[in-house]
Protein backbone atom coordinates (compact mmCIF):
# COMPACT_ATOMS: atom_id res chain seq x y z
CA UNK A 1 0.00 0.00 0.00
CA UNK A 2 1.31 3.63 -1.19
CA UNK A 3 1.49 6.39 1.55
CA UNK A 4 0.83 9.40 0.19
CA UNK A 5 1.69 13.28 1.63
CA UNK A 6 -1.71 14.84 1.73
CA UNK A 7 -1.64 19.07 1.99
CA UNK A 8 -4.56 21.26 2.41
CA UNK A 9 -4.82 23.48 -0.99
CA UNK A 10 -5.47 26.73 1.14
CA UNK A 11 -1.24 26.35 1.89
CA UNK A 12 0.79 29.17 1.00
CA UNK A 13 2.95 28.29 -2.14
CA UNK A 14 6.13 28.68 -0.49
CA UNK A 15 5.27 25.57 1.57
CA UNK A 16 3.67 23.32 -0.88
CA UNK A 17 6.71 24.12 -2.85
CA UNK A 18 9.12 22.95 -0.19
CA UNK A 19 6.87 19.97 0.54
CA UNK A 20 6.85 18.81 -3.15
CA UNK A 21 10.52 18.98 -3.61
CA UNK A 22 10.74 16.61 -0.56
CA UNK A 23 8.38 14.16 -1.89
CA UNK A 24 7.14 12.94 -4.68
CA UNK A 25 3.59 11.41 -3.68
CA UNK A 26 1.69 14.98 -2.56
CA UNK A 27 -1.92 15.39 -3.31
CA UNK A 28 -3.77 18.70 -2.11
CA UNK A 29 -7.24 18.51 -0.41
CA UNK A 30 -9.91 20.75 0.01
CA UNK A 31 -11.83 18.60 2.23
CA UNK A 32 -10.09 15.63 4.30
CA UNK A 33 -13.16 13.14 3.39
CA UNK A 34 -11.12 13.60 -0.07
CA UNK A 35 -8.66 11.22 1.28
CA UNK A 36 -10.46 7.96 0.53
CA UNK A 37 -8.34 5.30 -2.12
CA UNK A 38 -8.61 1.96 -0.85
CA UNK A 39 -5.02 1.30 -2.11
CA UNK A 40 -3.32 4.33 -0.13
CA UNK A 41 -2.46 5.65 3.17
CA UNK A 42 -2.28 9.86 3.39
CA UNK A 43 -0.16 11.50 5.82
CA UNK A 44 -2.15 14.61 6.40
CA UNK A 45 0.15 17.68 7.12
CA UNK A 46 -1.55 20.82 8.39
CA UNK A 47 0.32 24.43 7.49
CA UNK A 48 3.46 24.64 7.77
CA UNK A 49 4.01 20.94 8.98
CA UNK A 50 6.94 19.20 7.78
CA UNK A 51 8.11 15.25 8.48
CA UNK A 52 11.15 14.31 10.06
CA UNK A 53 12.50 10.59 9.64
CA UNK A 54 14.55 9.86 13.21
CA UNK A 55 17.51 7.86 11.59
CA UNK A 56 19.28 7.73 14.93
CA UNK A 57 17.51 5.35 16.57
CA UNK A 58 16.96 1.97 15.96
CA UNK A 59 13.36 1.86 17.11
CA UNK A 60 12.32 5.53 15.74
CA UNK A 61 13.23 4.94 11.73
CA UNK A 62 9.43 7.14 11.68
CA UNK A 63 8.63 10.22 11.16
CA UNK A 64 7.36 12.03 14.79
CA UNK A 65 5.81 14.59 15.81
CA UNK A 66 7.73 17.55 17.28
CA UNK A 67 7.29 20.60 19.80
CA UNK A 68 10.97 21.27 19.43
CA UNK A 69 12.75 18.92 21.89
CA UNK A 70 9.95 16.38 23.15
CA UNK A 71 7.85 14.41 19.92
CA UNK A 72 4.16 14.23 20.61
CA UNK A 73 2.86 11.28 19.35
CA UNK A 74 -0.82 11.61 16.92
CA UNK A 75 -1.84 8.92 14.37
CA UNK A 76 -2.21 11.23 11.28
CA UNK A 77 -2.50 8.52 9.17
CA UNK A 78 -5.78 8.71 7.33
CA UNK A 79 -7.26 5.75 5.23
CA UNK A 80 -11.82 5.57 5.16
CA UNK A 81 -12.04 2.27 3.07
CA UNK A 82 -9.84 0.35 5.43
CA UNK A 83 -9.57 -0.76 8.61
CA UNK A 84 -5.39 -0.79 8.66
CA UNK A 85 -4.05 1.85 10.86
CA UNK A 86 -0.35 2.50 10.64
CA UNK A 87 0.90 4.95 13.20
CA UNK A 88 3.12 6.96 10.92
CA UNK A 89 3.69 10.42 12.78
CA UNK A 90 4.46 14.20 11.70
CA UNK A 91 6.73 16.50 12.76
CA UNK A 92 4.97 20.04 13.47
CA UNK A 93 6.56 23.36 13.73
CA UNK A 94 4.37 24.96 16.15
CA UNK A 95 5.46 25.12 19.94
CA UNK A 96 3.71 22.90 22.47
CA UNK A 97 3.12 24.38 25.60
CA UNK A 98 5.01 22.75 28.26
CA UNK A 99 4.96 21.41 30.32
CA UNK A 100 3.73 17.74 28.97
CA UNK A 101 1.07 17.81 32.12
CA UNK A 102 -2.52 16.52 31.36
CA UNK A 103 -4.04 18.89 34.17
CA UNK A 104 -4.83 22.26 33.88
CA UNK A 105 -4.41 23.47 37.16
CA UNK A 106 -1.02 21.92 37.53
CA UNK A 107 0.40 23.12 34.51
CA UNK A 108 -0.60 26.21 35.13
CA UNK A 109 0.97 25.99 38.79
CA UNK A 110 4.22 24.85 36.74
CA UNK A 111 4.35 27.37 34.59
CA UNK A 112 3.81 30.31 37.12
CA UNK A 113 6.69 28.98 38.83
CA UNK A 114 4.73 28.31 42.29
CA UNK A 115 6.53 24.97 42.61
CA UNK A 116 5.28 24.11 46.13
CA UNK A 117 2.01 24.18 45.50
CA UNK A 118 2.30 22.33 42.10
CA UNK A 119 4.08 19.33 44.14
CA UNK A 120 0.98 19.46 46.62
CA UNK A 121 -1.32 19.75 44.42
CA UNK A 122 0.07 17.29 42.50
CA UNK A 123 0.60 14.88 45.43
CA UNK A 124 -3.05 15.26 45.94
CA UNK A 125 -4.01 14.06 42.58
CA UNK A 126 -1.73 11.13 42.34
CA UNK A 127 -3.72 9.84 45.83
CA UNK A 128 -7.28 10.02 44.77
CA UNK A 129 -6.53 9.36 40.68
CA UNK A 130 -2.91 7.78 40.73
CA UNK A 131 -0.10 8.95 38.53
CA UNK A 132 1.51 8.49 34.91
CA UNK A 133 4.48 8.61 33.60
CA UNK A 134 5.36 12.50 33.04
CA UNK A 135 3.69 13.75 36.05
CA UNK A 136 6.39 11.55 38.04
CA UNK A 137 8.89 13.01 35.99
CA UNK A 138 8.12 16.53 36.33
CA UNK A 139 7.41 16.15 40.37
CA UNK A 140 10.93 14.35 40.44
CA UNK A 141 12.69 17.37 38.92
CA UNK A 142 10.58 19.77 41.77
CA UNK A 143 11.53 18.08 44.11
CA UNK A 144 15.23 17.08 43.65
CA UNK A 145 16.28 19.93 42.01
CA UNK A 146 13.84 23.04 43.18
CA UNK A 147 12.40 22.08 46.91
CA UNK A 148 16.09 20.32 47.34
CA UNK A 149 13.76 16.66 48.76
CA UNK A 150 16.36 14.33 47.63
CA UNK A 151 14.75 11.62 49.21
CA UNK A 152 10.96 12.42 47.36
CA UNK A 153 12.41 12.88 44.34
CA UNK A 154 14.25 9.70 43.87
CA UNK A 155 11.25 7.74 45.15
CA UNK A 156 9.26 9.56 42.48
CA UNK A 157 11.82 8.86 39.49
CA UNK A 158 12.06 5.16 40.65
CA UNK A 159 8.99 4.83 40.61
CA UNK A 160 8.40 5.77 37.23
CA UNK A 161 11.48 3.88 36.26
CA UNK A 162 10.06 0.89 37.42
CA UNK A 163 6.78 1.48 35.74
CA UNK A 164 9.11 2.16 32.57
CA UNK A 165 12.09 1.08 32.24
CA UNK A 166 12.65 2.01 28.83
CA UNK A 167 11.65 6.04 29.30
CA UNK A 168 15.52 7.50 28.88
CA UNK A 169 14.44 10.91 30.21
CA UNK A 170 13.63 9.30 33.17
CA UNK A 171 17.41 7.91 33.69
CA UNK A 172 18.78 10.88 32.67
CA UNK A 173 17.08 12.60 35.43
CA UNK A 174 18.44 9.85 37.75
CA UNK A 175 21.69 10.40 36.24
CA UNK A 176 21.43 14.62 36.77
CA UNK A 177 20.31 13.23 40.23
CA UNK A 178 23.51 11.39 41.08
CA UNK A 179 25.66 13.68 39.25
CA UNK A 180 24.83 16.95 40.76
CA UNK A 181 25.60 14.87 44.09
CA UNK A 182 29.35 14.12 42.86
CA UNK A 183 28.21 10.22 42.61
CA UNK A 184 29.43 9.46 39.16
CA UNK A 185 29.52 5.83 39.57
CA UNK A 186 25.70 5.89 39.77
CA UNK A 187 25.17 8.56 37.41
CA UNK A 188 27.32 6.74 34.84
CA UNK A 189 24.84 3.43 35.33
CA UNK A 190 21.94 6.02 35.28
CA UNK A 191 23.50 7.28 31.94
CA UNK A 192 24.45 3.57 30.34
CA UNK A 193 21.04 2.04 30.84
CA UNK A 194 19.44 5.62 29.42
CA UNK A 195 21.30 4.29 26.20
CA UNK A 196 21.09 0.50 26.65
CA UNK A 197 17.19 0.41 27.75
CA UNK A 198 16.29 3.22 25.66
CA UNK A 199 16.74 1.27 22.84
CA UNK A 200 13.65 -1.02 23.44
CA UNK A 201 11.18 2.18 23.91
CA UNK A 202 8.48 1.57 21.73
CA UNK A 203 7.98 5.09 20.10
CA UNK A 204 4.38 4.20 19.66
CA UNK A 205 3.47 3.90 23.49
CA UNK A 206 1.36 6.93 24.93
CA UNK A 207 4.30 9.05 26.80
CA UNK A 208 6.25 11.79 24.70
CA UNK A 209 10.04 11.03 23.57
CA UNK A 210 12.51 13.34 23.95
CA UNK A 211 14.68 12.25 21.60
CA UNK A 212 18.17 12.92 22.37
CA UNK A 213 18.08 11.77 25.82
CA UNK A 214 18.05 8.43 23.83
CA UNK A 215 21.58 8.94 22.57
CA UNK A 216 23.57 12.30 22.79
CA UNK A 217 22.43 13.73 25.83
CA UNK A 218 23.61 10.85 28.04
CA UNK A 219 26.31 10.09 25.74
CA UNK A 220 27.71 13.95 26.86
CA UNK A 221 27.26 13.51 30.05
CA UNK A 222 29.41 9.76 30.12
CA UNK A 223 32.10 12.04 28.54
CA UNK A 224 31.83 13.96 31.31
CA UNK A 225 31.97 11.53 33.98
CA UNK A 226 35.23 10.29 32.17
CA UNK A 227 37.02 13.61 31.79
CA UNK A 228 36.35 14.23 35.51
CA UNK A 229 37.68 10.71 36.48
CA UNK A 230 40.71 10.74 34.49
CA UNK A 231 41.51 13.97 35.63
CA UNK A 232 41.74 12.97 39.37
CA UNK A 233 45.45 13.09 40.88
CA UNK A 234 45.87 10.54 43.85
CA UNK A 235 48.89 12.33 45.87
CA UNK A 236 50.60 10.19 48.04
CA UNK A 237 52.99 11.01 50.89
CA UNK A 238 54.76 7.84 51.11
CA UNK A 239 52.16 6.87 53.56
CA UNK A 240 49.74 3.68 53.10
Amino acid sequence: MEVYIAIPKTCTSEWKDSVKKRYKKVIEFTKIEELSAENRKYIVLQQNEHIKAMESLEKCNFSCVSDGDWLIKENRIYNFKSFEKSPILIVRDDVFEYPLILQPNLKDLYISKKYQDFAMEAEKHIFSHGSYVMLDYYLSIVYFFVLKKHKEAQDKITNLLYKKPTFAEGWCVLGDMFLTQKRNGLAKQAYENAIIKGKNRDIYDDDPVWLKKYDEYPKEKLSKIENLISNIQIVSKNKF
